[in-house]
């Protein structure tokens, strides 16, 4: 099922968007393995590291679409942050 966000999306955000889930559902079935085989405890700072180690590596690898995403994105959330002062919750339950 598609969300209203999704649906409002220009389409080089879309594409971006896309990259983005594909590439958080990747590193969250990667961390499920380790959980599962390795009897790692899950950790969400981990997750979320290895989420913006491997945007970064998408980055250099010229996925630009998923670049400007996320360069709109931390922008919007320094600006919530600012704004609302409770850091990037907000913004998070936002999106």
């Amino acid at each position: 099922m598609v969300g209203k966000s999704y649906k409002v999306c220009a389409k080089g955000d879309k594409k971006g968007l896309n990259s983005l889930i594909i590439l958080v559902a990747w590193e969250v079935w990667k961390h499920r393995n380790t959980c599962v085989f390795y009897n790692a405890r899950p950790w969400t700072s981990n997750q979320l590291r290895n989420v913006l180690d491997e945007c970064g590596l998408w980055g250099m690898a010229r996925a630009s679409k998923l670049q400007e995403l996320l360069a709109s994105l931390l922008t919007t959330a320094v600006k919530a942050r600012v704004l609302s002062g409770r850091g990037l919750v907000c913004f998070v339950a936002h999106l």
